[in-house]
């Protein structure tokens, strides 16, 4: 049987696109099986050293597991049930297609606020400092899934507080943007943010 032109082109594209077809519901949920392992059941951790992955958009995901990936961005070493890893190493043993795939996954799955314990005068305080400097990328108290900047609000205390200091030491990249108005902040007004985002629910 003579096959066309026509159709010899479209087995040929369908055979080079056949790895970048979706993966199965089943595949991307052993792969979401070990990441509930660190941050916790359907991505909403119960670590304060950890964040809620549940919720945040899919292109924040996807972007945070490329610098994981790449190495743009360090992985702190964590131990979970005597074994110790950290994403660097955990998002080098996945293909692009699995990071896609399990960056949709966590995306429509839903955001649960970490039960934390704040101080009510640093709260406000950190309010203030947002509507100045964060409110633009960091919309709704920090609480709206939509951004791609990330969901910091509800995320835990110690998290935030950890993060913020990997921010100033330039051991976390940020965005250009961020970095003009972060490095207005003195230590005090990091801290008075991450409580005020660490207070939402």
């Amino acid at each position: 049987m003579k096959l066309s032109k026509l159709t010899t082109s479209i087995i040929g594209s369908t055979l080079l696109l056949g790895a970048s077809l979706p993966l199965s519901a089943a595949s991307v949920g052993e792969i979401a099986k070990s990441c509930d392992e660190c941050h916790g059941k359907n991505g909403v951790t119960k670590d304060e050293v950890v964040p809620t992955i549940a919720g945040a958009s899919a292109a924040y995901l996807k972007d945070t597991m490329e610098a994981f990936k790449s190495g743009k961005r360090k992985g702190e070493e964590y131990k979970h049930d005597g074994k110790t890893s950290d994403m660097n190493k955990v998002a080098k043993k996945l293909s692009d297609a699995e990071i896609e795939a399990i960056a949709e996954y966590y995306a429509k799955k839903p955001y649960v606020a970490f039960n934390n314990h704040t101080d009510p005068k640093l709260v406000k305080k950190g309010k203030k400092i947002w509507k100045r400097k964060c409110k633009k990328c960091h919309g709704d108290n920090g609480m709206d899934p939509e951004d791609d900047a990330g969901i910091p609000g509800g995320q835990p205390l110690k998290y935030l507080l950890n993060s913020m200091e990997h921010f100033a030491n330039k051991t976390r990249p940020m965005p250009k943007k961020m970095r003009k108005k972060f490095k207005k902040l003195k230590e005090k007004d990091r801290i008075a943010v991450a409580h005020f985002f660490a207070a939402q629910k």
